[in-house]
C-alpha cells in the first residue's frame, strides 16, 4: 500500500471514530522527493601516484577557494546574507552545518586529511557545497572547478558519498512513509492554518513553488500549464 493510500485510510478512520480528529485533518507540508535510482559506484582505480604520459595535476589553489567560501558564507560577518545562502545552497546555514556534521561523522571521506606528501585536502564544507550545488542547482561536476577549485572527478566522488551519507543519516527520519503519529502531529499543527480535511502539499496545486530547484522549473512549469 502506498503512503498516500495509508494516509487516506488513516484519515477515514479519524473521520469515523473522532469528529475532533476529523476537524484536525489539514495541510501537511510533505516533500518526499526520494527517487529509486540506484547508485552504482564505478570500479575504483588504484591510486599509486602520477602515471607517466599523463598531464600533471593542476594547482587549483583550493586553499584560497576554501578561505573565500568561508568569508562569503560562513564567517561571523559573511559577504552574502542568509537569504542568498538559502537560494544558492538550497538549505539554511544552520541546516547546512547540521548536514556537514552528520556526514562527516558518518563517512571519513568528508574529514579533512593530508595526502602522502603532507598537503591538506579539501575541507568538509567544500565537498558538501559541491554536492549541494549539483543537487539544488542542477550543475554538472565540472562546474565546481571555477569557484570551489574541485576537479570534476572529486566533485563526482563527493556527490556519491554525500547522497549515501544523507540517506544513511537522515533516511529513517525523513525519507520514510508517514505514520499515524506523523499525520496526527502535522494535522494538529496545521489545523490553525485554515485547511481542515486536507492532507497534501500546496506545492502541487496552483500555488507557486518558490523554492523549486532551478533545474526542474521548466519541466514542472510545462506540466502545470498542461493541466490548467
Amino acid at each position: 500500500m502506498s503512503w498516500r493510500a495509508q494516509v487516506e485510510k488513516l484519515l477515514s478512520t479519524a473521520h469515523a471514530d473522532d469528529d475532533d480528529a476529523a476537524e484536525a485533518a489539514v495541510l501537511a507540508m510533505i516533500e518526499a522527493a526520494l527517487t529509486a535510482a540506484a547508485l552504482e559506484r564505478p570500479k575504483e582505480k588504484r591510486r599509486g601516484g602520477s602515471i607517466p604520459g599523463n598531464a600533471a595535476n593542476i594547482d587549483r589553489g583550493w586553499e584560497a577557494a576554501d578561505q573565500r567560501l568561508h568569508e562569503d558564507y560562513f564567517s561571523p560577518s559573511p559577504t552574502y546574507p542568509e537569504k542568498l545562502f538559502r537560494r544558492r545552497f538550497g538549505v539554511s546555514s544552520r541546516l547546512f552545518d547540521r548536514i556537514v556534521t552528520a556526514v562527516t561523522e558518518n563517512d571519513v571521506y568528508f574529514t579533512q586529511r593530508r595526502d602522502t606528501i603532507g598537503v591538506l585536502g579539501f575541507s568538509p564544507r567544500q565537498k558538501v557545497t559541491a554536492a549541494l550545488r549539483m543537487l539544488c542547482c542542477g550543475l554538472c561536476a565540472d562546474a565546481m572547478d571555477e569557484y570551489l577549485r574541485i576537479s570534476e572527478t572529486t566533485a563526482s566522488e563527493a556527490f556519491v558519498h554525500f547522497v549515501e551519507s544523507v540517506l544513511k543519516c537522515f533516511g529513517e527520519e525523513y525519507l520514510r512513509e508517514p505514520t499515524a503519529a506523523d499525520i496526527a502531529h502535522h494535522t494538529a499543527i496545521n489545523a490553525k492554518r485554515g485547511f481542515p480535511g486536507m492532507f497534501g502539499s500546496l506545492d502541487c496545486t496552483h500555488w507557486e513553488w518558490k523554492n523549486c530547484p532551478v533545474a526542474w522549473r521548466a519541466c514542472i512549469k510545462t506540466a502545470m500549464e498542461a493541466h490548467q
